[in-house]
């Protein structure tokens, strides 16, 4: 079943996550099945959720693990994914924005696997990303001719924080071996290592690409400084 964007944005920002899933799953018995279990997983915050290679192929939807924190692990689904364009130093840039859903009311926003908002987080959440130059993880880090370097603004609550600078330096490290649903895939590791100035702060990203295509498999991202960590794990890719 298809939703119009309209109805489902209005039932996000009324917090009707879950319906917006029960509709999504209508006239598929699978669908339905599998989402009544995550559903159940997800009061139970003691259990990382599986969901079997079969039950995520047999899916129409795209989804992915997320762990925010030190939670469980939920199963996401993705929701609608809307073309955005982004003004940079070099013109427009036109993106792909994904919002990816859980049955306990999370939504996350990716652009090429970067985590770029937040709703739902009792942590806290990532309001936006703000910047003049391309992303080198949606730009392809693995060609040679893309920058190693990038600066963005988070805005981010609590704490009323606005237009913070964020510098990146990216290092290859290689190929590494991820297991994805029990099943071994080779990746090449990206560590992202971020400063904060004004708050006199440094952590680190890590993204796991694919050799061929360059595209996030898998990453581990702080949302911005005092906020959780989040790890996902694509298990049907968009597209």
């Amino acid at each position: 079943m298809n939703l119009p964007i309209s109805t489902i944005r209005s039932l996000i920002r009324t917090k009707h996550i879950f319906y917006v899933l029960l509709m999504m799953s209508a006239g598929c018995s699978q669908t339905t099945s599998l989402l009544g279990r995550t559903v159940s997983d997800a009061w139970d915050n003691s259990n990382d959720v599986f969901v079997s290679q079969a039950d995520v192929d047999a899916l129409p939807y795209a989804s992915m693990y997320a762990k925010v924190g030190d939670g469980a692990r939920a199963f996401v689904v993705l929701a609608f994914a809307d073309k955005i364009t982004h003004r940079t130093q070099n013109g427009l840039v036109s993106k792909t924005e994904l919002s990816w859903l859980s049955a306990d009311k999370k939504m996350l926003v990716t652009e090429s696997g970067r985590l770029t908002r937040t709703h739902g987080l009792r942590e806290g959440e990532l309001l936006n990303v703000n910047t003049a130059s391309k992303d080198p993880i949606s730009d392809g880090l693995l060609l040679k001719t893309t920058p190693n370097h990038w600066t963005r603004y988070l805005d981010w609550q609590p704490g009323n924080h606005f237009a913070v600078r964020v510098d990146s330096t990216f290092e290859n490290r290689g190929s590494t071996l991820i297991s994805v649903n029990d099943k071994p895939v080779n990746t090449i590791h990206i560590v992202e290592h971020v400063r904060v100035k004004s708050l006199d702060l440094q952590y680190s990203n890590d993204f796991w690409l694919s050799p061929d295509s360059g595209d996030v498999l898998a990453s581990r991202q702080h949302l911005a400084p005092g906020l959780p960590e989040i790890k996902m794990t694509i298990l049907k890719p968009f597209g």
